[in-house]
């Protein structure tokens, strides 16, 4: 505990603000969620909504199913006047759809040091944003490299929906001069409305990847994955707290080239909470777990169908938030699944933190 003593003792009254992985960790990444994270992710125009700010943000540790490798990334956004903004953001290779394709297809060389630059401005009762992503790193000694180039753009209204768009245009890695892995063609799109205090949502991702041995031509892996998501999320906000609940329903499918298809359904169910637990100190928790229904359906090529009911997939995670002046620290309590981890353990807490200040 004595991360905690020495943060609490320097904390200052401050105005609120949201900013972090950490924070969307610790409430399951709920889609309802404002974070000035959402101007990299998918949500350029977003760039309007949080003010100026500059934020940096690093993780120690992967402690749980919600939790992402380490990796040390920051970035701005200023406003250009009052209608418009512009910023960048370093190191977000989570963002980017090369990341998951290329995983895809079996790389083992990641993109590095990748630089996102977004604009957004708003005309009435609308805002939009543009985004690009772009990566481009070479080992000379190892001949292992790596690219990547992408664009989103996003819409958001004063009426309560919004949409948006993620394009993965280029993403391709060689290790070792032997073998070369491609994305094939990523693509994202969702949307939302709010209804009062309740927000619905859809999302549609696909994309794959394929890996081709450089000497002799051949594929030697094809992949193609997809998923739609829809559900609702119910957001109570009262007394500077705000508990929401919410559930959506979740097919993916992944296929590999005259090879194994495998299909899967879930209903997962989102429990979570977000207070003020004093003037200078928010807390943050919740819980996330398939219920009711849940399968995956493994068919083999030629072969024989297996159908499997989910097994345990219990997520419970939670995170601090301390406001010090223009500063705001968000910091994570381990995340755990099932029966491993441990709350607040020394592999655990502040394992991700981010540091955000508010001009």
């Amino acid at each position: 505990m004595k991360k905690m003593t020495i943060l609490v003792a320097v904390a200052l009254c401050a105005t609120s603000a949201f900013a972090s992985k950490a924070r969307l960790k610790a409430l399951q990444s709920s889609p309802h969620l404002q974070d000035t994270r959402d101007v990299i992710s998918r949500e350029p125009d977003q760039a309007l909504v949080h003010g100026e700010f500059v934020s940096l943000e690093t993780s120690a540790n992967a402690a749980g199913a919600n939790d992402t490798a380490p990796n040390a990334e920051g970035g701005f956004v200023r406003k250009l006047n009052d209608t418009s903004a512009m910023g960048a953001w370093l190191g977000a290779k989570s963002e980017s759809l090369a990341t998951t394709a290329l995983s895809e297809a079996g790389s083992t060389q990641t993109i590095q040091n990748p630089l996102n630059l977004y604009y957004a401005s708003k005309a009435g009762d609308m805002a939009w944003g543009v985004g690009l992503n772009y990566s481009n790193f070479e080992n000379k000694s190892t001949k292992n490299k790596a690219s990547s180039m992408g664009l989103n753009a996003s819409v958001s209204s004063t009426a309560g929906w919004e949409a948006q768009l993620g394009l993965g245009l280029t993403g391709e890695a060689t290790v070792t001069d032997t073998t070369k892995f491609e994305q094939k063609s990523p693509m994202f799109l969702s949307g939302g409305y709010w209804m009062d205090t309740m927000f619905l949502f859809g999302k549609y991702a696909m994309g794959g990847g394929k890996a081709k041995d450089i000497a002799s031509g051949t594929t030697t892996t094809d992949k193609d994955v997809n998923s739609i998501e829809i559900g609702v999320v119910n957001s109570h906000k009262k007394d500077g707290a705000d508990f929401f609940y919410g559930v959506s329903y979740l097919m993916t499918t992944s296929k590999v080239a005259n090879g194994t298809k495998v299909e899967g359904s879930s209903l997962p169910v989102v429990i979570g909470i977000e207070a003020d637990a004093t003037s200078w100190m928010v807390l943050r928790g919740s819980i996330k777990q398939n219920v009711l229904l849940g399968s995956s359906k493994t068919t083999p090529n030629g072969g024989t169908a297996a159908e499997t009911n989910l097994q345990d997939n219990t997520v419970v995670a939670a995170g601090l938030g301390m406001k010090l002046g223009k500063f705001m620290v968000d910091g994570s309590l381990a995340a755990t699944t099932t029966q491993s981890g441990k709350f607040g353990s020394d592999a655990g807490f502040l394992g991700d933190v981010g540091l955000t200040y508010a001009f």
